[in-house]
């Protein structure tokens, strides 16, 4: 779950690291601390020890165009290397690219592999384009014959509650978790960790077409970006 439209992911995995009795196994970035008794990084890895389930979790809200392409797909390709049966990508979907007549409340996405595992066939319109992690975990998961699916809930605001409230839903009926999903998602206050100082504006992330295309990503001041880039390298 990262941060994009809707910021529907990210809202999801902080409340699944939140609620659930989770051990951190796995890191990535320049800046770690302890919470709740673990070890946690920029992007940190956690096993429950209760269901098997991994979650890969941002700690902080980085918008997926404010990085780099190539932290995404190496990061993708991390993730897909984490041994499992299927891998799910939670994100938000504008509301004006719904199909006419379309009464779903989710759109998805799924790669060959997961097709053939769990029946579930994409639904994501033709011609939409799919950028920074998203992209990346479904083309390479599709490249290296994974079960992977993009569980991406129609959107109409910047930051939608009740979007992220659907796909808790969903999630929970995807892999039975059996967990409470009618109740207000919990947030993680990041506020202590250095030079992270995120803006809470993200709408300036949403599109690649947002971002000057002569513009190199790694000279761009940090302090446009809301946080310090050298804590992703």
């Amino acid at each position: 779950g990262f941060t994009g439209f809707g910021n529907v992911g990210y809202r999801v995995i902080t409340h699944l690291v939140e609620t659930m009795d989770l051990e951190s196994i796995g890191y990535w970035g320049m800046t770690s601390w302890y919470y709740k008794n673990r070890i946690e990084s920029i992007f940190t890895v956690y096993k429950s020890k209760t269901t098997p389930l991994i979650i890969v979790a941002p700690r902080v809200p980085i918008p997926v165009t404010a990085s780099h392409p190539s932290l995404w797909d190496q990061l993708s390709r991390d993730i897909l290397n984490i041994p499992a049966q299927r891998y799910i990508v939670i994100g938000g979907l504008r509301e004006i690219t719904r199909p006419k007549g379309d009464t779903s409340w989710a759109a998805y996405v799924t790669t060959p592999q997961y097709v053939k595992k769990y029946k579930q066939i994409t639904t994501f319109g033709e011609k939409l384009a799919m950028i920074g992690p998203l992209s990346n975990m479904i083309t390479n998961g599709t490249a290296t014959g994974k079960a992977v699916m993009g569980l991406l809930m129609y959107c109409n605001d910047e930051d939608d509650i009740e979007a992220s409230q659907l796909a808790l839903k969903e999630l929970n009926r995807l892999l039975d978790l059996n967990m409470a999903v009618d109740v207000p998602l919990q947030e993680f206050d990041y506020s202590f960790i250095p030079s992270l100082h995120v803006k809470r504006d993200l709408s300036q992330y949403d599109d690649y077409e947002d971002i000057d295309e002569d513009e190199d990503l790694d000279s761009r001041d940090d302090e446009d970006l809301g946080f310090d880039m050298n804590d992703l390298r």
